[in-house]
């Protein structure tokens, strides 16, 4: 088994681990990006989750360089002028090349499947992927996982939030619309339309003629024994998409659309919570500046593992708010925060 040795270990490419890549390297050199799928962006990217950031004018530095970058090659297009949606495909390429323009290393096909542990101290996470075995030796540790694996591995106390709570989904894109049929789709009479139709509502997306929406499931159409057997509840969210465009193909207006791609909403559905130093809960705006910042950030740390930080939608914090969380924007803004402590406050050395 080879054996790798780095400052920082970051396992997870999604929004998180992206903002805490960008963020670490700023004061740390030796940084390692880890990802279990053959690309970087997570729900971005993979999950077709396409308005990747809304924080009306508060996008955190590390998030307007991403913007800038994705304008200067045609990846990003602003819904009302405010709300930038991305071309997931460009998004992919631009988030690769500042990571590595930054020096940071990324392992792609590297799934965790162990945590080594001494001393309550992370020594090793053991990975595989489609070539061979192999382990990192960190000196830290941020968990970008969305499902908390390697606080799971460590052994750390955790929640589990399924479908009930929050209804599976599947994210789908048509492409074929000619201009009017766009327009109107998206228009106040497009959309009642839709709705008496029994249709979803459509969105822009940054790629011409091409528009974005969800099914999702429903435990009153499916039967609520169904939320266990994933299979049958992907196979059902699939066959909805695909009568969607049946039903819309029946008007003459939309006869050339066709089913560009799915993407199952899984992650933000269905995954664990850490259980950690605080869970956070919904911060009144009576609290002072000096406590909302510490809520937040003990909502990272683990309660045992010394060198773990956790980032993005499976931090520790209570139910009420997870949907909040699981957003794109607070995953960077996690991401960041994470990237920074590691960096500055953990020994992290430039050797």
């Amino acid at each position: 088994m080879n054996n790798i040795k780095t400052n920082i270990l970051i396992v997870g490419a999604g929004a998180a681990g992206i903002a805490a890549s960008l963020s670490a390297v700023k004061n740390c050199k030796n940084v390692i990006l880890a990802e279990q799928l053959s690309y970087v962006g997570g729900l971005i990217t993979g999950g077709l989750i396409t308005y990747f950031c809304d924080m009306k004018g508060y996008e955190t530095g590390i998030i307007q360089d991403i913007i800038k970058e994705l304008k200067r090659y045609g990846g990003i297009y602003y819904v009302n002028k405010i709300l930038p949606a991305v071309n997931p495909e460009i998004f992919k390429i631009v988030i690769e090349g500042m990571l590595i323009d930054k020096g940071i290393k990324i392992l792609y096909d590297s799934h965790a499947y162990e945590v080594i542990k001494d001393d309550n101290r992370i020594q090793a996470v053991l990975f595989r992927n489609n070539y061979k075995l192999f382990s990192i030796e960190p000196k830290v540790v941020i968990d970008c996982t969305g499902n908390g694996d390697i606080f799971y591995y460590c052994g750390e106390p955790y929640k589990e939030y399924y479908s009930e709570d929050m209804p599976i989904g599947l994210a789908m894109r048509i492409g074929g619309l000619n201009e009017i049929a766009e327009e109107y789709l998206i228009s106040k009479e497009g959309r009642a339309f839709l709705e008496k139709a029994a249709l979803p509502e459509f969105e822009k997306t940054a790629m011409k003629s091409i528009l974005w929406t969800t099914v999702n499931y429903s435990s009153d159409e499916y039967g609520k024994k169904e939320y266990e057997n994933l299979t049958k509840i992907l196979i059902y969210l699939r066959k909805k998409a695909l009568e969607v465009v049946v039903k819309l193909k029946k008007n003459k207006m939309f006869k050339d659309i066709f089913l560009l791609d799915t993407a199952p909403l899984l992650g933000i559905r269905m995954s664990r919570s850490l259980q950690g130093k605080s869970i956070l809960t919904y911060i009144t705006d009576s609290a002072s500046i000096a406590d909302k910042r510490k809520a937040i950030y003990e909502s990272l740390l683990p309660e045992f593992t010394k060198n773990l930080l956790i980032a993005g939608r499976c931090i520790s914090a209570e139910l009420a708010i997870m949907n909040k969380l699981r957003s794109i924007p607070p995953c960077f803004v996690m991401g960041e925060i994470a990237g920074s402590t590691a960096s500055l406050l953990m020994d992290c050395s430039y050797k």
